[in-house]
């Protein structure tokens, strides 16, 4: 999977390249063009939904929608079905290992932020719903702000419009690529 974030209002984004490396195991480097800085992540897939169980994940990497922190975090999520429409519901908590160790600008109001060294916890949560065959909309909260997305499938690639921290719209667009033959 790559990926490509770009939010609106500063014309720099996030990019991201993640491998599944086996069904349960999940790792990635992105690049932030905002601060020059290579990005790590991965994610383990600990339990597969089974029936009422949700399945639950562990991982590392940026909590925060196109952010550059580091953060540790434990999610349990679970797929529902209402009549036609298929629903995807997760929440988790998220322990920020480590943030900027320089000043950086707010993306939403371009003044100077101070350093964020402190580490924390935060509740994070998401939910989506499909619209249609290739269409689902969504709201994620990553521990500070929440989001909300509209994404359309065309063929292996995503195209989302995002309306990040509910008031500046942003793009992120995906692409996967299969290794099995077909």
């Amino acid at each position: 999977m790559f990926s490509l974030y770009c939010p609106g209002n500063e014309g720099k984004g996030i990019s991201n390249c993640r491998f599944g490396i086996t069904p349960r195991l999940e790792a990635g480097v992105g690049y932030s063009w905002d601060n020059s800085k290579l990005l790590g992540s991965a994610n383990y897939l600990i339990r597969t939904e089974d029936g009422n169980r949700p399945d639950v994940t562990l991982g590392i990497g940026s909590r925060r929608t196109g952010g550059s922190d580091s953060s540790a975090l434990l999610s349990v999520g679970k797929s529902l079905r209402l009549e036609q429409r298929a629903i995807r519901l997760s929440c988790g908590l998220a322990y920020t290992l480590k943030q900027s160790d320089t000043e950086t600008m707010d993306p939403m109001s371009m003044e100077p932020m101070p350093p964020h060294r402190d580490p924390k916890a935060s509740i994070v949560a998401g939910a989506s719903m499909t619209l249609g065959r290739s269409m689902a909309g969504g709201l994620q909260y990553d521990g500070e702000s929440l989001h909300a997305m509209l994404t359309r499938r065309i063929g292996t690639a995503n195209v989302s419009l995002l309306l990040l921290e509910m008031k500046d719209v942003g793009v992120s667009v995906g692409y996967s690529f299969s290794s099995r033959s077909q």
